[in-house]
């Protein structure tokens, strides 16, 4: 479950990113139980904060790994 900070969202697809290598992350968002504009601010910082972290994250530790090779 991802819940959280942009930060905390970020640092627990990372640490999923870690165990198992993946490429792709899935997401599934209550959108009924929620109101509608929290469903889209959630998207939104989904797609402005938390993406870019867990991107920019990744593109380190594989540059450090193919450094280290």
């Amino acid at each position: 479950m991802a819940a959280g900070s942009p930060e905390q969202v970020a640092e627990k697809i990372l640490f999923e990113h870690e165990l198992f290598g993946h490429q792709r992350y899935i997401a599934q968002m209550s959108v009924g139980a929620v109101e509608h504009r929290d469903v889209l601010r959630s998207l939104e910082l989904f797609g402005t904060e938390v993406a870019p972290l867990v991107r920019t994250e990744v593109a380190r530790r594989e540059d450090q790994a193919r450094a280290a090779a």
